[in-house]
C-alpha cells in the first residue's frame, strides 16, 4: 500500500476494500415493491424520494428531543456592534481558490475545484464582481445552491436504497462564496469575543485534539485537588 498515510488515499482504499463506493451508473438495479428498477431516472427519484423523507424525519425527531439551553449554559456573548461586510477583492477571491483540496468532483456545472484553484487568475474578475453583488445585497444565489446528490453505499445489500447514504456535491462557485462570507463572518465573531473558550469546533487553531487535551489537563487537576467521587473510581477500578 503506497498511500504515504495521506487521508484521502487511505480513505479510497478503505471504501474499496469495503465496498462502500458511489453508484456505478454502468450498472443500475435498485429493488422496489418486489420490482427490479433499471431506468437511470426512475432510479434517480427514488433515491430522491427516500433521501428527502429520511431527512424531514430526522429534523422533526430533532425538534422534539432539541433541549431548551440557556444562554448561561452556552456561555455566548450578546454584541452591540453590527456586522459589516466588507467588499470582496480580487486577490481575496484568489487566495481562497488556490487553498482548495484538489478534488476533482464537481457539482451540477461539472466544474472541479482543482481546475479552479489551477486557473483562477482568469475568472476572478468577474468573480469578484459577482460576489460583492451578493453581498451587497444579502443574496445568496440560487443556481449555487443546487447540489448533485449521489448515493454512497454503505453495506449490504447494493439494491436496496436504505443502504445508502447520500453525499451532497455543490458547485465550486458556492464553495467560495460560502468561504467568503465564514472568514467575515467568523472575523466578527473573534474580534468581539462572541464565542466561549470551551467551543471548539469550526476555530481556527482548535479541534478535537484540543478539546481533548484541556479535557485531560482538567482531569489531572481534578485527581490532584480531589475533586472526584472515590466511590465511582473504586466501582469502575473493580469491574
Amino acid at each position: 500500500m503506497h498511500a504515504n498515510y495521506k487521508s484521502k488515499d487511505v480513505w479510497q482504499i478503505i471504501n474499496r476494500k469495503t465496498g462502500r463506493t458511489s453508484l456505478n451508473r454502468q450498472d443500475i438495479k435498485i429493488n422496489w415493491n418486489s420490482e427490479e428498477i433499471t431506468n437511470p431516472e426512475t432510479v434517480a427519484e427514488l433515491f430522491n424520494s427516500y433521501f428527502c423523507k429520511i431527512s424531514e424525519e430526522l429534523l422533526k425527531k430533532n425538534r422534539k428531543n432539541m433541549p431548551n439551553f440557556e444562554k448561561q449554559y452556552l456561555k455566548i456573548k450578546e454584541s452591540t456592534k453590527t456586522m459589516l461586510l466588507i467588499p470582496v477583492t480580487e486577490n481575496e477571491v484568489e487566495k481562497v481558490a488556490k487553498g482548495l483540496k484538489n478534488k476533482s468532483s464537481a457539482g451540477i456545472d461539472e466544474i472541479p475545484d482543482c481546475m479552479v484553484k489551477q486557473c483562477i487568475i482568469q475568472p476572478k474578475k468577474p468573480l469578484t464582481n459577482n460576489y460583492n453583488t451578493s453581498l451587497e445585497s444579502g443574496i445568496f444565489p440560487d443556481q449555487l445552491k443546487i447540489a448533485k446528490v449521489v448515493p454512497v453505499h454503505k453495506k449490504g445489500d447494493k439494491k436496496n436504497v436504505q443502504n445508502y447514504r447520500p453525499i451532497a456535491l455543490l458547485s465550486v462557485f458556492s464553495k467560495l462564496l460560502e468561504k467568503l462570507v465564514y472568514n467575515r463572518l467568523m472575523a466578527f465573531i473573534e474580534g468581539n469575543g462572541i464565542l466561549t473558550e470551551e467551543q471548539h469546533g469550526f476555530r481556527t487553531m482548535k479541534s478535537t485534539e484540543t478539546a481533548l487535551q484541556i479535557f485531560i489537563q482538567s482531569t489531572q487537576e481534578a485527581i490532584k485537588k480531589n475533586e472526584f467521587d472515590r466511590n465511582l473510581f473504586r466501582s469502575n477500578k473493580s469491574l
